[in-house]
């Protein structure tokens, strides 16, 4: 999980401050070690020098009464934890108290716990007579340096979480809180709200921002009012291409589409003939714009072909259809959508030819109340150069009473919960709504599908085509 830029703040500048304070806490007790060592080694050089200068009559004359005497006395001395007369005649006898100290050489041995310092005894001729050696201990600095590393440590920390604290909050006015306001305002202009702005206040850099992103939301703005005017400008177009008279002599129909977004990628039509009618449904891959130009060039291609051709077969409309749409989408546009269709060619007689692969088609059979589901085999428009090797004619026949529904995918797709509304849902709610007009049937299942979902995420389109009894 990636952490706030306030977070991140806080912890760098936190982490900051304890490298710097334990850098200054280290420092700070090594100098004080260094002093008190070097304050410690002045007094017990002193000391021993003194001390070796005391026990020079007795290491020459061998008096050891007098040596012993001046040992008493240094063993009074605070911090004197040891001490060694170590004559150079030979057969002289070594005095001493505390640890043992081995003779050495004249110079300081400063230990961890220890300074030891070794002088050279010497007569009134400056003779070496034997050499004094002295043990001071240095607890008493340590448990002094202790005290002042956790005094300083514990300072430290007061003064680390007192800046930390300060140059947090000073971090979180200036830079977090305006980036936060920031980040409020985008989301909201996400959400739909494209009046949104941020405050302009604060740092230059910070307010170079907030200008920024306010010129980049109106921006947006004024992107989206043109998008929209356009979508308005292209909805229109496709409304108003839509059959208006769904009237043919001995039918009745009724359709309706019901785009996902304000432009669908739905198409059909109904175009009167003298001897009955063309009916036409597809789906354009996509919705949106795109499929909405798409629509339109179906719709504009279909119907000057049967204009021109009204004897034309739905197999030679669909592959013309086809050729027309391959271009334009293929070659010219340089896009790669397609679409369903199926071309009806309905007789007043009762006969039915048509092409083109979509939907099943629904039929309802009158007299016996039963539900066929018809297949229409062939393949997509505007895939493929030429499809006239795919595409065939099929016929069927319709009695006084009987209708045909036609659909495309967002009625039969449509999802609750993953759960799609389905082909057997669809056969339900027509066959409980047949004994319904037109537009009572084309109700109910547009109806069944709104209830079955909440979003609708596909272009919906019903089309219902009863043939009338003859009078």
């Amino acid at each position: 999980m990636r952490l706030s830029v306030g977070t991140q703040l806080a912890v760098g500048t936190m982490a900051v401050l304890v490298v710097v304070t334990a850098l200054l806490v280290a420092f700070s007790t090594d100098r004080e070690r260094t002093r008190t060592i070097e304050g410690k080694r002045a007094a017990a050089t002193m000391v021993t020098e003194l001390f070796a200068a005391s026990v020079s009559a007795g290491v020459v004359f061998n008096d050891e009464d007098a040596v012993k005497a001046v040992l008493d006395n240094l063993r009074q001395t605070e911090d004197v934890v040891g001490c060694g007369v170590f004559p150079s005649a030979p057969g002289a006898r070594t005095s001493g108290f505390g640890p043992p100290l081995e003779a050495g050489s004249p110079g300081v041995e400063i230990g961890r716990d220890a300074i030891i310092v070794s002088r050279e005894i010497v007569d009134v001729d400056a003779h070496v007579v034997g050499v004094a050696r002295v043990a001071f201990s240095l607890a008493r600095e340590e448990q002094r340096l202790a005290r002042r590393q956790r005094e300083s440590i514990l300072y430290g920390l007061i003064g680390m979480l007192v800046v930390g604290g300060a140059l947090i909050g000073i971090a979180r006015l200036r830079i977090v809180g305006p980036l936060a306001i920031l980040a409020r305002s985008a989301k909201s202009i996400e959400q739909g709200d494209l009046g949104a702005r941020a405050p302009e206040r604060g740092d230059r850099e910070i307010m170079t921002l907030a200008r920024a992103f306010n010129s980049m939301g109106d921006a947006i703005a004024e992107r989206e009012r043109a998008l929209k005017k356009e979508l308005e400008v292209a909805a229109e177009l496709q409304t108003s291409v839509l059959p208006r008279n769904l009237e043919v002599g001995g039918a009745e129909i009724a359709a309706i589409m019901t785009p996902a977004t304000e432009v669908g990628g739905d198409y059909y039509d109904v175009i009167p003939t003298a001897d009955g009618c063309w009916l036409g449904i597809g789906d354009v891959s996509g919705h949106g714009l795109g499929a909405g130009v798409v629509m339109l060039m179906l719709q504009a291609a279909i119907a000057a072909l049967v204009a021109a051709k009204p004897d034309a077969s739905p197999v030679e409309v669909e592959c013309v259809v086809n050729r027309v749409l391959y271009e334009n989408i293929r070659e010219r546009m340089r896009r790669r959508d397609h679409a369903t269709l199926s071309i009806v060619r309905y007789h007043d007689d009762g006969r039915v030819r048509f092409a083109g692969a979509h939907e099943d088609i629904i039929v309802y059979r009158a007299a016996t109340g039963e539900l066929e589901s018809i297949e229409t085999p062939g393949t997509w428009v505007g895939a493929r150069k030429n499809i006239d090797g795919v595409t065939e004619e099929s016929t069927l026949a319709l009695g006084p009473g009987d209708f045909l529904v036609l659909y495309t995918d967002g009625v039969t797709e449509a999802r609750r919960e993953g759960e799609q509304f389905g082909f057997d849902r669809l056969l339900a709610t027509v066959k409980g709504a047949a004994a319904e007009p037109a537009t009572g049937i084309r109700d109910a299942i547009t109806r069944a599908v709104h209830e079955w979902t909440s979003t609708q995420a596909d272009d919906v389109t019903v089309v219902v085509f009863r043939q009338l009894a003859k009078a």
